[in-house]
């Protein structure tokens, strides 16, 4: 007691303890995305990792150029390469389409001297370099427009590099990320082949935000970012009188979904063609789902129990269709495939 009072065991440790502040690069995102860094010190091993066998990118590449006092800045305030490497919120490596590398120097080296970055104490701030995929590393490096590193804010062109290189210097994070996703923005053009007007929504994890309404045998043009993802239903799902409502997006009422940049035989698969676009044919399908509330109807044995309102509204859910060998959905009047 102390002037006849208890005292706290637990004051000292309370008065004393601090919580450490939260930081950006301890998500374990950042964590994630700094791990599939590539560390590269020379020109050569740039080349052996990032050319194919025509001397050209094999993916987009994005570099750091730094100095050992400014590591800190890059590693811990910058967070580089996040939002940019490991696993995208669409469920996409970004090593499939974009490679990370940093690149930490003491003086100026055969890297430094090709892509034409200050070296030493004469850099202020961490320097930035994008290259497009397929664009070809010019023997003599890289000339670039303009006098300063500052004067790169706006996106100098590389003249060496036909345009397919730009520099970027920046201590500022959201500015680095702001640069970044313009570097990456991709002309998506959407051919509508379904034979109704179609919906364009943009999916981010959970949300899907629409975009635009497509009328049969039109297109549309959207400016994109590699990686995002696009859904595309029929307008006219869970548009009738009665419906629970449009909120749910389902696979049984979906013409297909897209993740822009995306290769091989997937069928969400969207490659960039030679010109740097993405060109998106919407199939003419019939057998889909006018709800998306089909799956939860069938869980409830709707499809045996109320036959001739599922037939008309959940038919690819309930199985009335067939597949033609381009995989296009055919009409299909027979019985469902597990009452065969």
């Amino acid at each position: 007691r102390r002037g006849g009072r208890r005292s706290d065991p637990r004051a000292h440790f309370q008065h004393g303890f601090q919580r450490r502040p939260y930081r950006l690069k301890d998500k374990p995102e950042v964590k994630q995305a700094q791990d599939r860094v590539l560390h590269v010190v020379s020109l050569e091993q740039l080349q052996t990792i990032m050319l194919d066998e025509e001397g050209r990118l094999e993916r987009n590449l994005l570099m750091v150029f730094f100095t050992p006092r400014l590591e800190e800045l890059v590693t811990d305030e910058i967070v580089y390469p996040y939002p940019f490497a490991g696993m995208s919120p669409q469920s996409i490596w970004w090593e499939d389409l974009l490679q990370t590398v940093s690149i930490r120097y003491h003086r100026s080296n055969d890297l430094s001297r090709f892509f034409g970055i200050d070296g030493g104490d004469d850099m202020e701030s961490p320097v930035f370099v994008f290259g497009k995929r397929g664009a070809k590393l010019p023997d003599e490096g890289l000339r670039w427009l303009g006098d300063t590193i500052e004067a790169q804010a706006l996106g100098d062109r590389n003249q060496a590099g036909g345009g397919m290189f730009r520099r970027y210097s920046t201590k500022v994070r959201t500015d680095f990320e702001t640069w970044m996703w313009r570097m990456i923005e991709v002309k998506v053009v959407f051919n509508n082949r379904h034979e109704h007007p179609v919906e364009l929504y943009w999916i981010f994890e959970t949300r899907a935000d629409f975009k635009m309404e497509i009328a049969a045998g039109e297109s549309a043009t959207v400016y994109s970012m590699l990686s995002h993802e696009f859904y595309i239903r029929d307008a006219r799902v869970d548009k009738w009188d009665g419906s629970p409502g449009r909120w749910k997006m389902t696979t049984g009422s979906s013409l297909g979904s897209w993740k822009i940049g995306v290769e091989g035989d997937s069928e969400d698969a969207a490659p960039i063609r030679p010109d740097g676009s993405v060109v998106i044919d919407i199939p003419n399908r019939w057998c889909l789902d006018m709800s998306g509330h089909c799956k939860w109807w069938d869980m409830q044995k709707q499809c045996k129990e109320n036959p001739v309102f599922m037939r008309e509204k959940c038919v690819q859910t309930c199985g009335y269709c067939g597949n033609d060998e381009n995989g296009s959905f055919l009409k299909d009047q027979g019985p469902r495939r597990d009452e065969l």
